[in-house]
């Protein structure tokens, strides 16, 4: 063997081959290299009918697993939910507290402040209606502030809502969650 004429080409050419895996890569490598325009698809092999009856089975067994809803319950849970709006709505005499909470806000009309009344007011008005109509004449009543039983407020509320459907007050809240205020029309 020959000693190499140039020992420092040989060192480089060495590195080079290093770094390219001990591969000689072409001089224009971008000329060689192509892009595809679609990924390669995965090499398919056929499957089996053995293959095919087994997944079939093993889908067949996880969807038995999951059961389904009856749909019995709903229509059951449907009846009950109704059957208890109905006996909330007998029980809160809702077209009798429209009536009476129309008569109080006509009664009380020229009292409210440029016609329109928030719904605490009204509720106080409410109260302090039937602590009177209700109240025994030696029993003294407290001034204090209004404490209504929560079953009272709603019935007012849904009579307000029955009112309003009836074109006989006006229901205004400026925003969610905010005071709701009632004029009588």
């Amino acid at each position: 063997c020959e000693p190499p004429v140039n020992p420092e080409l040989d060192e480089a050419a060495l590195e080079d081959g290093e770094h390219s895996g001990g591969r000689h890569l072409p001089q224009h490598l971008e000329r060689q290299l192509r892009r595809r325009g679609v990924a390669q698809l995965p090499q398919k092999r056929p499957v089996t009918l053995p293959e095919l009856i087994e997944q079939l089975q093993l889908m067949k067994a996880a969807m038995e697993q999951t059961v389904a809803p009856r749909r019995r319950p709903n229509s059951k849970m449907r009846s009950q939910a109704a059957q208890a709006i109905f006996e909330l709505a007998h029980q809160e005499n809702l077209v009798e507290t429209a009536s009476e909470l129309d008569r109080l806000l006509a009664e009380r009309g020229s009292e409210i402040d440029e016609g329109w009344l928030d719904l605490e007011q009204l509720l106080e008005l409410w109260h302090h209606k039937h602590l009177d109509s209700s109240v025994d004449p030696e029993i003294p009543v407290s001034t204090g502030e209004v404490h209504l039983p929560n079953h009272d407020r709603v019935g007012v509320f849904w009579a307000l809502l029955l009112l309003s459907a009836q074109s006989k007050v006006e229901l205004l809240q400026e925003e969610f969650y905010q005071d709701l205020k009632i004029r009588a029309l």
